[in-house]
């Protein structure tokens, strides 16, 4: 079968479409024939740390099952599901290999290009608002990147909420995909200070922060908090690099200053990741297929690559071009 692999650590050209045996399913695993595959900063991060052997990225894929080894339930050949090998990675191929634990069955109703969105995008984003932030009716919710595949997948989620008001960060651009988004103020995080304009529209704070930025990015989300306001931070993408060289993530991790302001107006900083136990990860995704289905969430797709040009996809994700996901197709 074909997949695509890194080669060494480096820029989108160390991606290589290369010939590899189909996989196998032992017990507690099915091999899912690919029909869409979701392009993440996840990968990106995946290609350009160092690693102890090449490997193939990708961590969420759509398609149907192909085979399924023994003690995976109801799953069965011919089953249309969302495949998300989150820790075994290998979503970049014709076929990929994923405990049955992460597979979920996708509804009539739902695409193949709405489902790729809805793991890493939409659960994301689930587990930033609901999970970690507990965010209630009427709270005002600042998403950084809102543009992006997760900013977008938080925005419909937050909008579904009555009296929710949303300020996104984007560049001018994006300004006009925002709104239709239902985010209510818009500020161009490359020509503005997006903090004062914050605390200029409201000087008492906001209530919820989803920071994927990183770095002093979240000290600054900080800053902006009210009484009893959180900060949700589930990304780094501060630390790429225009040169594709390895994200600084050491200087990521240090958010110096920040804890005093915690301490003194009872606000928290939560780190938010997906790899939920397996239980909770199905119940969140059979959720958002459920929601997608009944089109109270509407994935956007901005571009699907072939396969092949996995590397030129890589780039524009790197170069911040998408509004909503990115996605191949084998």
């Amino acid at each position: 079968m074909r997949a695509v692999q890194i080669a060494r650590p480096g820029g989108p050209a160390v991606l290589g479409l290369i010939k590899v045996p189909e996989p196998t399913p032992q017990s507690g695993q099915v091999v899912v024939q690919t029909t869409m595959i979701g392009v993440n900063f996840t990968d990106l991060f995946a290609r350009m740390l160092p690693a102890e052997r090449s490997a193939i990225p990708g961590v969420e894929a759509v398609g149907t099952i192909a085979m399924a080894g023994p003690d995976t339930g109801e799953l069965k050949p011919g089953q249309r599901v969302i495949a998300a090998p989150l820790y075994r990675l290998g979503a970049y191929a014709e076929q990929v290999l994923v405990d049955a634990t992460h597979v979920v069955p996708v509804p009539d109703g739902v695409s193949d290009e709405a489902a790729a969105a809805l793991t890493l995008n939409y659960g994301t984003a689930y587990a930033a608002l609901h999970h970690c932030a507990r965010v209630r009716p009427g709270e005002t919710i600042l998403i950084h990147a809102a543009a992006g595949g997760v900013g977008t997948a938080a925005a419909q989620l937050a909008g579904l909420l009555p009296d929710t008001y949303l300020i996104g960060t984007s560049s001018a651009t994006k300004h006009d995909y925002l709104r239709a988004q239902g985010v209510h103020q818009v500020i161009d995080y490359r020509t503005e200070d997006w903090v004062a304009e914050v605390r200029a529209s409201h000087p008492d704070g906001v209530d919820v922060v989803l920071d994927s930025v990183g770095e002093d990015s979240f000290a600054r989300s900080v800053g902006i908090l009210g009484y009893g306001g959180r900060v949700v931070g589930y990304g780094l993408s501060g630390t790429m690099r225009d040169d594709h060289s390895a994200p600084d993530i050491e200087s990521a991790v240090s958010v110096p200053g920040s804890l005093v302001p915690l301490l003194e107006n009872s606000t928290g900083f939560i780190g938010c990741h997906l790899g939920a136990p397996a239980h909770i990860f199905r119940r969140w995704i059979r959720h958002l297929a459920d929601l997608c289905e009944r089109g109270m969430i509407r994935p956007h797709i901005d571009r699907v690559f072939p396969l092949e040009e996995a590397a030129d996809a890589h780039r524009y994700l790197h170069e911040r071009r998408n509004m909503g996901k990115v996605l191949l197709r084998p």
